[in-house]
């Protein structure tokens, strides 16, 4: 007599489909995803892609994970050191550029003084440098990443200047 026995064993799986690399992000359908990622420092290092578009009204989760809650009156911008474990952010009302670490712990004032309405902004983590657009005063400035040596780089020509992104190979904004 030959028995014959299958069985199997519980497969690991990721969170989400992806391996969470450049070439194959994991993929996030849901505000449920969107949640686990929050909750999970872990995977704040990892690349995404979201894939569909999330109505949070449906969202049936007891909480978020909030990063500044209020500490912010209007953020606009937002940019993410990953491997310095910073996140920086323009507000418009507040008239500053903070930082905190991705957990949104220890936020701190970069540039509290001389700004009227700073919009977007945009790292060159390499270069050590934050970029920004103001737009009430209709310039692009910048500074070193915590917030010292600011410096005017375009003060004329400029009409409310809302967005900005830097081609750090070429040396460009």
């Amino acid at each position: 007599m030959v028995v014959v026995c299958f069985f199997s064993l519980p497969a690991y799986s990721q969170p989400w489909d992806g391996n969470g690399v450049e070439g194959d992000p994991y993929q996030i359908w849901t505000a449920a995803d969107m949640q686990a990622i929050g909750a999970n420092p872990g995977y704040w290092d990892a690349h995404f892609l979201l894939c569909a578009d999330i109505d949070l009204g449906s969202y049936t989760g007891t909480s978020f994970n909030i990063i500044g809650k209020g500490m912010l009156e209007s953020p606009s911008g937002i940019a993410l050191d990953a491997d310095g474990g910073k996140i920086y952010w323009t507000d418009t009302s507040a008239d500053k550029i903070q930082r905190a670490n991705l957990d949104g712990t220890g936020v701190e004032d970069l540039v509290a003084t001389g700004l009227s309405s700073p919009y977007d902004i945009a790292l060159d983590v390499t270069g050590g440098k934050i970029y920004w657009t103001d737009y009430g005063t209709d310039k692009i400035q910048r500074a070193n990443l915590d917030g010292t040596v600011i410096e005017d780089l375009i003060t004329t020509g400029l009409s409310g200047p809302s967005g900005i992104a830097l081609d750090i190979v070429s040396g460009k904004m």
